[in-house]
Formats: C-alpha cells, sequence, structure tokens
C-alpha cells in the first residue's frame, strides 16, 4: 500500500512539474524614488479609515521602467514575483480606462515630471476604486488640496478626446460635380487624417469624387510607445501596471456620389451555383424611349453596370440565357431621373433542369423487375452528386441540372452482371425515362466425363 501510494505522490508530481507554464514572463518589481506630493486614500471597504503617505515611484528591477500600483488598499512585496496577466476584477471599461489614463498621464508629451506620475497614479485609483475617495493633500496627512487640478483636468481631457470621435452628418447623395465642406460638431477633427477628400481645420472637403459609393477612412494615429501594454499579477502584493501602447482611432465614413447607371444582378432562381450552368454572358437588349439601344452581357461575377444613362423610360429584355439556363421572357421597365438617378434590378434564371426516371430489370429470356440496386451519380468533373436506389418495382428517379452526368451500378442481383457506366446529358427539361437490363452470368461447363478405367474401378470397390 505505502509503495502505491509514493508512486502515485511521484506521478502527481511529475505531472504538475510538466505543466504547460501559461506566464511568457517574470517580473519583480520595487518601491523606488519619493516624491514631495502627499495623498490621502479612503478606500471603499473603509471610508472612515484612510490612509495617506508621501508620493513614491514604484520601478520594475533591471529595468527601472515606472510601473503604476492597481489596487490602492493592498500593500506591496518587493521580493513577489510577478506574471503578465489581466485581474479578473476589473471590468472592461476599468481596464480600458487604466490603459488611457496611463497612456496620456506620465510620459506623454509634455508629461515627463514626476507629479505627472501621481497624478495619473491618483486617477488610476479613482478608476479602480470609484466609491472611495482619493486625493492630493498639501502636507502628510494634510488638509486637501487642488494644486494638481490643471493636470488632473487635462489628463481627464486627453482621455476623453480620445473616447469622442467626430460627428459629421453625411448627405445623402453628392453629385459628382460638387465640392463639399462636411463640419464636425465635435470639434476634434483637425486631429485626424483622411484617405479621401481634405481636412482644413474642422472641416472635411470632398471633391472630385468618382461615381458610386465610397468609403472616406478618417484615422488618429498615436505615437508609439516601443512596448505592449501589460498588467502584472502575484499572489502575495498588490498588482501592477506597466504603460504601453493604445488603438489608433480610424472611422469610416459612407459618401454615394451619383450619376445615372444601371446594375443588373443575375441570380439563379434557387439561389445555388452548378458546375456546369452559368450566368455568365447572359446577353440583354436595353432601350429607351428616345431610340437608344444598346446589347449588355453579364461579367463573369454576373453583374452589369452601365453609367452615363440619359434620362428616360427604359426596357430591358433578356435576348440570350446563360449557359445550362432557361431563356427568362420578362420585360422589365424603369425611369432614370434625379429621384432615380440609380437603377439595380435582380433578375432571376432557372437553370434548366431534368426529371429521370430508371427502370431497372434483370433476366435472360425473361426479365423481371430487380429491387433494392443502387446508382452512384457522378457529373462530368467527377463530383459525387448523389445515390439512387431502385423501390420493389425496380424504379428509381432523380432530378439533374444541366450538364454530363455518368450512372454508376454498384450492386446487383446474384449472377447477374451490373450495366457499363450510363451516360445522362441534360441539354433540355425533357423528362427522361431509362430502362436498364442486368445480363445472367454465362457461367462455364466444366464437366468431365469419367473414363472406362474410372468406371471399373468405382464397380470394383462398390462389389
Amino acid at each position: 500500500m505505502k509503495k502505491r501510494l509514493f508512486f502515485l505522490i511521484i506521478i502527481c508530481a511529475i505531472f504538475l512539474s510538466c505543466g504547460i507554464d501559461v506566464h511568457a514572463e517574470e517580473k519583480m518589481f520595487y518601491e523606488s524614488t519619493y516624491i514631495n506630493m502627499y495623498v490621502k486614500r479612503h478606500h471603499s471597504s473603509n471610508l472612515n479609515q484612510p490612509s495617506y503617505h508621501m508620493a513614491r515611484i514604484y520601478r520594475e528591477q533591471g529595468t527601472d521602467e515606472e510601473v503604476m500600483c492597481i489596487e490602492p488598499n493592498i500593500g506591496t512585496d518587493p521580493n513577489s514575483i510577478y506574471y503578465k496577466a489581466t485581474p479578473t476584477y476589473l471590468t472592461t471599461n476599468q481596464i480600458e480606462m487604466i490603459k488611457l489614463l496611463n497612456y496620456f498621464g506620465f510620459k506623454y508629451p509634455n508629461h515627463n515630471t514626476s507629479k505627472w506620475y501621481m497624478v495619473t497614479q491618483l486617477l488610476i485609483w479613482r478608476t479602480v476604486d470609484p466609491n472611495g475617495l482619493y486625493y492630493f493633500t498639501d502636507t502628510l496627512n494634510g488638509n486637501e488640496t487642488h494644486t494638481y487640478d490643471r493636470e488632473i483636468n487635462e489628463l481627464y481631457s486627453l482621455v476623453g478626446n480620445y473616447l469622442t470621435i467626430p460627428n459629421i452628418e453625411i448627405p445623402t447623395v453628392i453629385k459628382k460635380t460638387d465640392t463639399i465642406e462636411l463640419i464636425d460638431t465635435n470639434n476634434i477633427l483637425s486631429n485626424y487624417s483622411t484617405n479621401k477628400g481634405k481636412i482644413i481645420g474642422n472641416k472635411l472637403i470632398l471633391n472630385s469624387l468618382d461615381v458610386g459609393e465610397h468609403t472616406i477612412t478618417l484615422t488618429r494615429s498615436f505615437p508609439s510607445t516601443g512596448r505592449e501594454a501589460s498588467f502584472y499579477t502575484t499572489s502575495n502584493s498588490q498588482d501592477m501596471y506597466m504603460r504601453g501602447d493604445i488603438n489608433d482611432i480610424t472611422m469610416n465614413i459612407k459618401v454615394n456620389v451619383i450619376d445615372t447607371s444601371l446594375k443588373i444582378n443575375k441570380k439563379d432562381k434557387d439561389n445555388k451555383t452548378y458546375n456546369n450552368a452559368s450566368l455568365n454572358n447572359t446577353k440583354f437588349l436595353l432601350k429607351n424611349d428616345n431610340g437608344y439601344e444598346k446589347e449588355l452581357t453579364t461579367d463573369e461575377n454576373n453583374t452589369i453596370y452601365i453609367e452615363g444613362l440619359d434620362f428616360g423610360n427604359y426596357t430591358l429584355q433578356e435576348i440570350e440565357a446563360g449557359t445550362g439556363y432557361k431563356l427568362s421572357n420578362e420585360i422589365h421597365t424603369f425611369t432614370i431621373n434625379e429621384s432615380t438617378p440609380n437603377i439595380v434590378l435582380d433578375i432571376e434564371n432557372e437553370v434548366i433542369k431534368k426529371d429521370i426516371t430508371i427502370h431497372k430489370m434483370y433476366g435472360e429470356n425473361d426479365f423481371y423487375d430487380e429491387s433494392n440496386i443502387e446508382f452512384d451519380i457522378i457529373d462530368i468533373d467527377n463530383n459525387f452528386i448523389d445515390t439512387i436506389k431502385t423501390d420493389d418495382n425496380g424504379y428509381c428517379s432523380i432530378t439533374l441540372p444541366y450538364g454530363t452526368y455518368r450512372l454508376i451500378q454498384k450492386n446487383t442481383t446474384n449472377g447477374y452482371s451490373k450495366i457499363d457506366p450510363y451516360i445522362i446529358e441534360v441539354t433540355n427539361d425533357d423528362t427522361l425515362f431509362i430502362e436498364l437490363k442486368d445480363i445472367k452470368i454465362n457461367v462455364p461447363n466444366t464437366y468431365i466425363k469419367p473414363s472406362i478405367f474410372y468406371i471399373l474401378l468405382r464397380l470394383l470397390f462398390i462389389i
């Protein structure tokens, strides 16, 4: 029993020691320089027992990089080993706010002095413990001071500015020849760049855009810190945070620049695609009441797009269907004017299909219905389509779309041969009846006539 217990302990130790280490790196932090600033903290868990101390900077051992404390009511142990991990007690909004306060706070341009370190730290505590009370004092355990209100307001303003995106009212339609000026009512557009048009002050100016829908991307980029923002946690000390990059802001604006146009989307009636049938090269005849006439053909995406059409009443009729499809006789009418400059038509076609019935029999002189015979349907590209099986009367059926197929018999009645692969061509929608017969396998005669000597021996043996 003791040997078995010892063996189990060894196995568990091996298992634990071989476990996957989810921590990619270890860090240690220490209490560094003191700052001539004072803070009083009333944690929400016990508002009546505040703590106060002289401000100080915490750093990473080895690099001396500054870090921020996350938990205002937890002490620090310089011997603690930290691992990169996001604390589970923080909400998504708190995590985002901590990242932004750190980015725009200490070490942001013009924020390199030690006061910015402590202003950033104070606002982090307020974020983590919003029901607590955290403020600067004039001396150790002194009176509240507003000496750093300007810095606090500036940091909050930078974060709020980051979280605010431009508010631009976009016209429904922009004419191709127009130059328009779009104004940002949030008055922050000057911080952005654009991929189309130009930004002057608080205005986005657009001109010379081609016809169609445009995506105007507004981007606000932020200087890189050279590293990823990271939380670090440990089991016996408070959690830390190291400043890192924040996401650039991207905003997309849709602008529709009009010119007269017609777009045709050719679609399969059943919303299917086929290996052999295609809506490519469907041809139409476009006419208007002013004598205009033009033949149009769908492209590889089964669409037609034509610009610059005159105002007027139009008719559109299909004159040649795509390969494997039935011709549509529907005549489409529409009007192009200022109210409806862009016409989009979704036109359906029905693929050619053939109903196929197979009657399977077997026999020699007389033939009988052959039940439970399976056939695989394979298309011209050797793709498996389906398997069908005859019923008690030897019948089975299937409907196949346009194309060429092979009918391959999988099984047969004992003693009868299978048919050779049967080719089925689907080029029209006429029904097809196929009668197939299995032929009896001829077995060679293996009988050997006995010799007189053999007969005599048999007689003697019997006697």
